[in-house]
């Protein structure tokens, strides 16, 4: 699966003049679960590091995702910000994880949206840098030297 251009340039003019970034559908949902296992894939090519996620239930127009599904969509892209060793000091914004079925709740709109393909854009095109940013270190050594050390046993 390729990286797809996210859209995050989601505006209120765009749901009060109905425009097709006005509503989230299926393409949306395909193209963030895709990206995020895109982004998975460089992660373990790149650092070497597997990232383990929620393997998710691709909506249909008749089957909407439920609230789990939503959180579990952005409960993955965190997993892949964290396996990415990205700080959030890059731009990275904190995502609500704990969106709750029925009426009266809180639901994501379209600035959680632009927020959860921002995340994955920002995540997707620092990543190839975070592999020079790596520390190695060989063994580690505390204290003086063994032919010093054996000088004061007596």
């Amino acid at each position: 699966m390729p990286w797809v251009n996210p859209v995050f340039d989601r505006a209120i003019t765009d749901i009060n003049n109905r425009t097709a970034k006005g509503f989230f559908n299926v393409v949306d949902w395909t193209r963030i679960n895709d990206n995020t296992a895109e982004v998975k894939a460089s992660i373990l090519s790149i650092l070497g590091l597997n990232v383990s996620t929620v393997t998710l239930t691709a909506p249909t127009t008749s089957l909407h995702p439920a609230a789990s599904s939503i959180n579990a969509l952005i409960v993955n892209i965190e997993l892949v910000r964290v396996g990415a060793s990205l700080p959030m000091a890059v731009g990275l914004v904190d995502l609500k994880q704990d969106y709750q079925a029925g009426n009266g709740t809180v639901a994501p709109n379209y600035v959680d949206v632009n927020d959860w393909e921002r995340n994955l854009n920002l995540i997707y095109t620092l990543l190839p840098n975070t592999a020079n940013y790596k520390v190695y270190c060989g063994v580690a050594a505390v204290g003086q030297p063994r032919f010093w050390q054996n000088r004061f046993r007596g």
